[in-house]
């Protein structure tokens, strides 16, 4: 990738979390490299302007403002402006960015994602706020990307047939994982599969369990919350599916290693506005 030239530059290590941000990339100057390039980190790419081209693993892809382009650690590839493209890139790496690649089925080549052009004023305001400010709003920006792409994913899915059944029952889960009321249950009686069979194919397709997954999605959401301001646990239980409070404050320290309290205190202190 040509990213040493024309290129506003931040880097920050937290590599150690379970989402941790490497640095960010803001890319005004894309002309060709003819030798492809990789990184050891993921890879996510928002097009903010113009119009280019992707070139990996032998495919040439036209870009344009609105695309998303999630690359996958040692994966080569370039970029390249055909009419004043220009794009922000964000590096991270963590046991999350692995879950995440595996939901949106990035595995060894770079990925395209189409018209998405009403994130863009969330991925700009990355480059407005200095040092490691940008990188605790970055997290945000990739867990709601990944959200975004999701839910366009499961609408997709819902005009095709011969779906199998853990991506139908991913599918909606993705769709409704803030409604307090998603339990195996509620699960079974709105796809008409039997709990146990949910709990069965669900694990065997992706590794790990239901309810775990939908928590995952539930306390992504919750900090993604708090970084927008929403600091009240009254008020984002609900919002983030949990209709306790005592319940939600026990999933998230489990899931993130400190209260929600401390999260938020955490955010406060840092000056993060969003």
């Amino acid at each position: 990738m040509h990213s040493d030239t024309g290129v506003a530059a931040i880097s920050y290590s937290n590599g150690m979390d379970a989402l941790g941000v490497t640095n960010i990339l803001y890319e005004s100057d894309c002309s060709r490299d003819e030798s492809a390039h990789s990184s050891p980190s993921y890879r996510l790419h928002f097009i903010t302007e113009g119009e280019g081209m992707v070139y990996a693993a032998s495919e040439e892809l036209p870009v344009r403002r609105g695309d998303i382009i999630a690359v996958p650690p040692a994966s080569a590839y370039s970029i390249e402006s055909t009419r004043a493209l220009r794009y922000i890139c964000i590096n991270y790496n963590g046991s999350e960015a692995r879950i995440l690649a595996r939901q949106v089925g990035i595995a060894r080549v770079a990925k395209l994602y189409s018209g998405f052009d009403e994130l863009r004023g969330l991925w700009e305001s990355l480059i407005s706020i200095p040092g490691s400010l940008a990188f605790t709003r970055a997290k945000g920006v990739i867990y709601y990307t990944f959200t975004e792409i999701l839910k366009r994913m499961s609408e997709d899915f819902s005009f095709k047939e011969g779906i199998s059944a853990p991506q139908r029952i991913k599918s909606f889960v993705d769709d409704n994982f803030t409604n307090c009321e998603l339990t195996l249950n509620y699960l079974s009686d709105k796809l008409s599969y039997h709990p146990n069979y949910i709990s069965s194919v669900f694990n065997e397709e992706y590794g790990l369990s239901i309810v775990k997954y939908i928590n995952i999605l539930r306390i992504r959401h919750a900090c993604f919350l708090m970084e927008q301001g929403i600091r009240s646990l009254k008020n984002l239980a609900p919002l983030c599916g949990f209709n306790n409070v005592d319940y939600f404050s026990s999933v998230f320290k489990a899931q993130m290693g400190v209260t929600p309290k401390a999260h938020i205190k955490h955010i406060s202190s840092s000056g993060t506005t969003l």
